[in-house]
């Protein structure tokens, strides 16, 4: 049975005139290209992304088994161990841009998803979503990695689970003051969705979605900012 990944990516300005975002890249194995699609709200301030597929199973049957022999392409028999593990990651990029004469002040983060985790005990599994930083604005250095949300299950017992995650962050920015050559700040982000047998025992099984058919996940965006000093 297919599933699928609603992650809805809202972006805000609080209805600061003049605040844009735009060039949202998303790209990995969580968000291959063709599996998402973007809408842009009519006034350029707000944009939406759908995300599909974003699940992990393990054994992992879909991992390339290690190739014979040891030619160029030789690969110690280890590398059979990719089985007893999954993952996907979406590393999402967007920027946003201001008017000249103001400096962005924080970045309001908020997720909200559902998901479900079905996996036999010795089957470590995790989600996460990370702001990676910001650059812009005279390459105005950003926060550190900051995580926004973590879940995990440590495999000591079986789990069979359909979870949500309601979170609130903000994360303060140090943006230099906009002008009108240099208005643009860059975010990243990433998604992560890992799940691995611990024992490397095959006969274990595990499956983990951010999703279920009419699960939705809204990833939400807000901009602060305030006029130059």
């Amino acid at each position: 049975m297919k599933h699928f990944f609603f992650f809805f990516l809202s972006f805000s300005a609080l209805a600061q005139s003049n605040i844009t975002f735009d060039q949202i890249n998303t790209t990995g194995t969580g968000c291959p290209q063709g599996t998402t699609t973007s809408i842009v709200s009519p006034d350029g301030t707000s944009m939406s992304i759908l995300f599909d597929e974003f699940r992990v199973e393990v054994p992992n049957y879909e991992s390339t088994p290690a190739p014979t022999g040891r030619g160029p392409t030789y690969r110690s028999p280890r590398a059979n161990a990719s089985i007893y593990e999954a993952h996907k990651t979406c590393n999402i990029s967007f920027t946003t841009t201001l008017p000249a004469g103001r400096m962005a002040t924080s970045l309001g983060i908020s997720l909200q998803a559902r998901g479900n985790t079905m996996t036999d005990a010795g089957i470590q599994a995790y989600f996460t979503t990370i702001l990676v930083g910001h650059r812009g604005l005279a390459n105005s250095v950003g926060p550190q990695v900051k995580v926004v949300e973590k879940k995990m299950w440590m495999g000591r017992v079986a789990v069979g689970e359909d979870w949500t995650t309601n979170t609130n962050v903000i994360v303060p920015l140090k943006a230099n003051c906009s002008s009108s050559t240099n208005k643009a700040i860059k975010f990243e982000l990433k998604n992560h969705l890992e799940a691995k047998i611990q024992t490397n025992d095959a006969t274990k099984s595990g499956i983990v979605t951010v999703d279920s058919n009419d699960a939705r996940g809204m990833l939400t965006f807000t901009l602060s900012t305030t006029p130059c000093r």
